[in-house]
């Protein structure tokens, strides 16, 4: 069976983008059994890490980021969700009047990594 803690990543799913062969961590997966999962994952890395023996994880590079605590940029959205990050800079860069922001009528939800709709 599939592992329920991974997802692939959006660049890999819309095949789009670098990074299409590596795995988010899924934000679906939080029942007891799968917070276990991810604990024991943890024990698991670290005995990999004190013994220098490395694990063969395709995790996205902005995953490994945000496990040692680095901050993410807008580069590292790109890295895992090219598409999505096109959309926010289109509203980011382009000036526009609240009559013509309205006109964009813009949903207030976004695709989550899983695919999931989550609203804003």
């Amino acid at each position: 069976g599939q592992l329920p803690l991974f997802i692939l990543t959006p660049n890999g799913r819309v095949d789009n983008g670098v990074n299409r062969d590596c795995y988010l961590f899924n934000p679906a997966a939080n029942s007891t059994e799968e917070l276990n999962m991810f604990r024991f994952l943890g024990i698991l890395m670290g005995i990999a890490i004190r013994t220098g023996s490395p694990l063969a994880l395709d995790i996205a590079p902005p995953m490994w980021k945000l496990l040692v605590g680095l901050p993410l940029t807008l580069e590292d959205l790109t890295e895992v969700d090219k598409d999505y990050v096109t959309g926010l800079l289109y509203l980011r860069d382009t000036p526009q009047t609240e009559a013509e922001f309205d006109a964009l009528d813009m949903p207030f939800n976004s695709p989550g990594a899983a695919g999931q709709e989550v609203p804003l």
